[in-house]
């Protein structure tokens, strides 16, 4: 419930995410589900990203990301993105 709190309640609220922070109608539906007892070490080949690399490549993990959910929808499956580019909203912040 402190990891929910903390890195999903709170930064919806602090920035004013009104669709974000809680699985309710109304709500987004983004959810990330993690395996915590997976161990690994991080490598650049895993990144996703643009750039295709981290600072922490060679660290020890515990934890993973196994499958992510933007508006409902399966969107990154067990290391592959479902997803095509260019399919994210803007975030709608509320002042």
């Amino acid at each position: 419930n402190e990891i929910v709190k903390r890195c999903v309640v709170h930064p919806a609220r602090i920035f004013g995410l009104k669709n974000k922070g809680a699985l309710e109608v109304g709500k987004d539906a983004d959810i990330v589900l993690v395996n915590p007892d997976v161990e690994y070490k991080l490598t650049d080949e895993q990144m996703l990203s643009k750039c295709g690399w981290t600072p922490f490549a060679g660290w020890n993990i515990k934890g993973r990301v196994e499958q992510v959910f933007l508006r409902g929808s399966l969107a990154y499956d067990r290391g592959i993105c479902v997803v095509r580019p260019s399919s994210g909203k803007p975030v709608v912040i509320e002042a």
